[in-house]
């Protein structure tokens, strides 16, 4: 997974937001961001392998990602808080 948040956040935004402890028993891992911070305060909610991006510095496997993400068909200003889109998908 890829998050970007540098381009549209203009506060201390979370790239991850488990926020309470009935989220539970997930994984995040093999994730590229661009924010540091996150909020991980459920229940057996392991976070690893986390690449935080400086510079604008996407490694290659990042860049692939991005890539292979995307929508079919015009999609205009998405934001991920207003649409749900299923599949991969590269916000920027």
């Amino acid at each position: 997974n890829v998050f970007s948040n540098a381009s549209f956040c203009t506060d201390d935004c979370e790239w991850l937001h488990i926020w309470t402890e009935s989220i539970h028993d997930i994984q995040t891992h093999d994730c590229f961001t661009d924010t540091a911070t996150q909020k991980v305060a459920g229940t057996r909610t392991a976070v690893f392998n986390i690449t935080v991006v400086k510079g604008g510095r996407w490694p290659a496997e990042a860049l692939d990602i991005m890539r292979g993400a995307g929508t079919t068909g015009h999609v205009g200003a998405l934001h991920a808080s207003q649409h749900h889109v299923d599949g991969n998908l590269a916000f920027d």
